[in-house]
């Protein structure tokens, strides 16, 4: 199964980078500036700007376009309803319908520092602690995955492997499941955030 390109975000100067296979090194995408990086259901690129605001692009070589008044935010995806889940500032979660409406506080739903979905629609994020939490859906309480850390971004490919960064080295790891351990990919630094997508 094609998992898709590898997007990354530098840890250096926050561009966008890709990599084809675990094994490839990363290829410098852009210049631009993201915080975050998610390819959305219509193939555009979410990201959140240096402002905190939310950020689109139409693909991988165009410009980032701001989201006026969409902020702040540190990390954003695209729910597999449509929905745009954010996380503040403050590490708690806001969504919203679209793009540019209105964002809606979750009460209740901090600490995190950043989100994904697994393919059962269940909510990933990553805690204050580094390590991965979910909730079963928006309004439901976080539970923390035992030795799960330490990692302070995540992702789910197509084929439901979790992606991590590890905080301390930068590096990507994997695991099948949940329950089971990281897996480091070799000489896969250094980025901050991680996603996927097709170019």
């Amino acid at each position: 199964m094609f998992l898709g390109h590898i997007l990354g975000v530098g840890k250096d100067d926050h561009s966008l980078w890709e990599k084809d296979e675990f094994q490839n090194p990363w290829v410098r995408l852009e210049n631009g500036y993201t915080r975050s990086i998610f390819q959305m259901s219509d193939g555009k690129l979410l990201g959140v700007s240096e402002c905190n605001n939310l950020q689109v692009k139409t693909d991988f070589t165009s410009a980032w376009e701001v989201v006026s008044d969409s902020g702040p935010v540190i990390c954003a995806i695209q729910l597999q309803d449509g929905r745009i889940l954010g996380v503040t500032d403050k590490h708690e979660l806001q969504w919203r319908e679209t793009l540019t409406s209105e964002w809606i506080p979750e009460a209740n739903s901090g600490h995190v520092i950043c989100v994904s979905q697994l393919l059962n629609r269940t909510i990933l994020g990553v805690n204050r602690n580094h390590e991965l939490c979910t909730k079963v859906t928006l309004g439901t309480p976080w539970f923390t995955i035992p030795n799960s850390g330490s990692v302070q971004s995540a992702c789910v490919l197509r084929n439901g492997v979790i992606l991590g960064v590890a905080e301390k080295n930068h590096q990507l790891y994997t695991r099948v499941e949940l329950g089971m351990q990281w897996q480091q990919i070799p000489d896969s630094g250094d980025v901050i955030a991680v996603g996927w997508g097709e170019i």
